[in-house]
């Protein structure tokens, strides 16, 4: 059997240099040049993968570094709100134990005054009331010199519970106060009464108004049917 002649496709590729105007030529065969075709086929394939690679691992970078930028705003934002916080907070705890102090403060003034004026604790005129004579166990009572306009005005808030006459007294009023305390008014002289029995009087009312001079008011406070040292009921003596 004649074998056939098989004819080799070759491609030839002239090359000129523009260095020296010399040309080269290049034999290719059919396979070798499908070869070189595939090759430059997977570089491009390759290189295109490889700046895609590249491009999405830059993306993912920038995108990465947004989150970060976003999340760095964001706490920046929170530490921002957090000082503001804490600002409008001290404000506020400031102004709470301000008006707590205040209203503490408010609260004992009041019931100091409660205290002042329940227990008969004024002193008994509330004009000059020139004092005379101080308390001691032969005279268990102060006595003070009045004026004509003046006001003896109860020590205290209590009830009246006695207008009368008493010995060697033109007249005589007593209030009850609280804890079974009991002041004594006692005038030398006519007076004008301001109030009646049972009758409900506050600290610093009239009691009677003096309508002579030289009229002398014995003052007196009584607990447990003992007299005490107005002065000491007043604090101003221990």
């Amino acid at each position: 059997m004649k074998e056939r002649h098989k004819r080799k496709e070759v491609y030839s590729f002239i090359i000129v240099s523009h260095t020296d105007n010399q040309s080269r030529q290049l034999l290719l065969s059919a396979a070798m040049l499908r070869f070189v075709v595939c090759l430059l086929v997977l570089c491009g394939l390759g290189l295109g993968l490889m700046i895609y690679w590249l491009s999405a691992s830059a993306y993912r970078e920038y995108e990465l570094k947004a989150k970060v930028d976003e999340g760095q705003q964001r706490v920046a934002a929170l530490e921002e709100e957090n000082a503001r916080l804490s600002s409008d907070y001290d404000a506020i705890n400031a102004e709470y134990t301000q008006l707590k102090a205040s209203l503490e403060a408010e609260k004992e003034e009041e019931e100091a005054k409660a205290i002042e004026t329940t227990l008969p604790r004024l002193y008994p005129s509330d004009g000059v009331g020139e004092l005379k004579t101080t308390f001691s166990e032969q005279k268990p009572y102060l006595t003070i010199g009045m004026h004509k306009g003046d006001n003896v005005v109860a020590t205290g808030d209590g009830v009246v519970r006695l207008i009368d006459y008493d010995e060697g007294y033109v007249h005589s009023i007593e209030i009850e106060h609280i804890n079974g305390y009991i002041s004594r008014y006692l005038c030398n002289k006519e007076v004008e009464i301001k109030v009646s029995e049972g009758d409900e009087v506050k600290a610093r009312d009239a009691l009677f108004t003096i309508t002579r001079d030289f009229t002398e008011l014995d003052y007196q406070i009584i607990l447990n049917n003992e007299a005490l040292n107005p002065f000491q009921v007043m604090k101003l003596e221990e």
